[in-house]
């Protein structure tokens, strides 16, 4: 599949499967900006949740709060 095809797949149908595509699925204004950022080796460095980032290498790669 292609990575747009892989992205739709992990985000926007599910989101519409479970009736919160109107909340979740996709990067628009509005929406809760939960994302997972990987290198491009696919390594996590950093998550963002509810728009604010919660991993950092400043802090040990360790989630906040």
């Amino acid at each position: 599949a292609s990575l747009g095809d892989a992205l739709l797949l992990a985000t926007r149908n599910p989101a519409r499967m479970t009736g919160l595509d109107s909340e979740i699925g996709s990067v628009v204004p509005g929406r809760s900006a939960d994302i997972a950022v990987l290198s491009t080796r696919n390594v996590l460095i950093g998550t963002i949740l509810r728009g604010v980032p919660q991993l950092a290498p400043t802090n040990g790669g360790y989630l906040n709060g």
